[in-house]
């Protein structure tokens, strides 16, 4: 079952080149929660192959991503164009989404 949600993140996931868990963040400049997360995500890259996109909040992009899954905060995240979250990373839950997807 596939749950995109419809946005540019979506299209973007699909025509993706490189292999690898394509994880979105949506920032808002000045967000602490933000920094800490993208920190997160890049420490994690090293044992996972990840494609980071950053995507500011202010964007068209991240516009479409607020509109279709309503966070209340920043920072949101999307693992492979679907809605995994926002605020604070739930790193334990990341992981083992990454376990998972790796092991197939």
């Amino acid at each position: 079952m596939e749950t995109n949600c419809g946005c540019r993140a979506d299209e973007t996931a699909k025509s993706a080149v490189s292999p690898g868990v394509e994880i979105v963040v949506v920032t808002s400049p000045g967000c602490h929660l933000c920094v800490s997360a993208l920190a997160e995500v890049e420490a994690l890259a090293a044992e996972f192959p990840l494609n980071l996109r950053k995507v500011d909040i202010g964007s068209t992009e991240g516009a479409d991503i607020l509109r279709v899954h309503r966070p209340p905060a920043p920072p949101v995240f999307l693992v492979d164009g679907e809605f995994f979250g926002f605020g604070r990373l739930p790193r334990r839950k990341l992981r083992k989404l990454l376990e998972a997807k790796e092991s197939r």
